[in-house]
């Protein structure tokens, strides 16, 4: 599901998040008030996909809310759907829970698309796994996500 949103509102939705900024950056989970959140920010070599992978959880974690920015460095490529769900501690054998809507922003640079996730979910993930999210593109290309992830440990 696409739908496309002036990118004001967009912008305001996810204000002081930096889509420019592509240093890796990992935060080590916190866990306040019984809320467990989780960000992390991934760049992708070329290629028709780029998979975000969270820390090994050590109890299970009911995962509530994701929150993505997708930026794609090619004006022709567009994303072809987002995943969330989990994979081992060694980041191997992935299963598809729950397919997250995009909403694509409008074009306001010549040389890159960008995307938003903003998702009410309800996927446990098992002890011993890591969360993880997948997205695919419909040609090659050089891609950032910046993921957040927050729930409950169960």
């Amino acid at each position: 599901m696409m739908i496309r949103v002036p990118l004001g509102i967009v912008l305001a939705a996810v204000a002081g998040l930096s889509t420019l900024d592509v240093r890796p950056v990992s935060a080590a989970p916190t866990r306040q008030l019984g809320v467990y959140e989780e960000f992390a920010t991934v760049n992708c070599a070329m290629g028709a996909a780029c998979t975000v992978f969270y820390s090994e959880l050590v109890k299970p974690l009911k995962i509530t809310k994701v929150s993505c920015n997708f930026v794609i460095n090619n004006q022709n490529a567009s994303l072809t759907g987002a995943v969330l769900g989990a994979a081992t501690a060694a980041k191997t054998q992935f299963k598809a829970a729950q397919y997250l809507a995009t909403v694509e922003t409008l074009d306001f640079a010549p040389t890159f698309e960008q995307y938003q996730v903003l998702a009410d979910t309800l996927h446990v993930v098992a002890a011993k796994f890591r969360p993880e999210i997948q997205s695919g593109f419909n040609v090659q290309a050089t891609s950032t996500m910046n993921c957040s992830i927050a729930g409950s440990e169960t």
